[in-house]
């Protein structure tokens, strides 16, 4: 993974309702940071997947270490995250 480069938040995310939990948000930007800016493939569990451009692979328990957030709160905000088509 590369630390370069940059990425866009538009200003209305300080309309979403999850906004003043800093859990959320946090959770949120680590997704944008992993999240593909282009198509790659890679070997996952002995198979080649392919990803197109937004896309990654992770995991809950991955996302908990990487932002100090418990495993349960990270299932829990990845739920209103999909169900917000985030």
């Amino acid at each position: 993974m590369t630390n370069q480069g940059f990425i866009k938040l538009h200003r209305q995310l300080r309309n979403k309702g999850y906004y003043r939990d800093s859990h959320y948000i946090h959770l949120w930007i680590e997704i944008l940071f992993k999240a593909n800016h282009e198509g790659k493939e890679l070997l996952w569990n002995g198979k080649i997947e392919k990803l197109k451009r937004g896309q990654f692979i992770s995991g809950i328990l991955s996302l908990s270490r990487k932002t100090g957030i418990n495993k349960s709160k990270v299932a829990r905000i990845l739920k209103v995250l999909e169900s917000e088509k985030q």
